[in-house]
């Protein structure tokens, strides 16, 4: 897979939560990112295993190509972001409020995120409860069951 030429959104496609909630989201951002399933996914993209990709949410927003010493350079000591060459990948709740962030309404849910103490702790603990149980919420909604164990 080629790199896309917006910002773009990697989802586990073979969860019926997951793409239930990216359908969602594609209402509420519309065609201003791309969605992408992992399984379109080259193993090793970003530096990212099919495992991670499994595990969480990814959004990856470009930046301008930059020096740097190799491929993957973790600049900050944040562990929902890593900083690229090229782009920068946000993870679980972080990238899906920066992806709501192309919807001008929801952008203060980002600002809350990165300015209010203790907001990212608990967006980040709710989405890792819900990530836990996407098979069973998979379920309660009628959707295709997750095949994530």
């Amino acid at each position: 897979m080629e790199n896309p030429e917006k910002n773009f959104l990697i989802y586990d496609g073979d969860c019926g939560f997951c793409d239930r909630s990216v359908s969602f989201l594609k209402k509420l951002i519309g065609d201003k990112i791309e969605y992408l399933p992992s399984y379109k996914i080259a193993e090793g993209f970003y530096g990212i295993n099919h495992n991670s990709f499994s595990s969480s949410i990814k959004f990856f927003e470009k930046i301008p190509t930059r020096e740097t010493n190799n491929s993957f350079e973790k600049v900050l000591c944040y562990e929902f972001k890593d900083v690229h060459k090229d782009a920068i990948v946000y993870h679980g709740a972080y990238a899906v409020l920066k992806a709501l962030s192309y919807n001008s309404c929801l952008v203060f849910l980002l600002f809350l995120y990165e300015s209010l103490p203790g907001f990212s702790a608990v967006s980040e603990g709710v989405y890792a409860v819900i990530a836990r149980n996407r098979q069973e919420l998979s379920k309660v909604l009628g959707a295709t069951e997750c095949k994530v164990k």
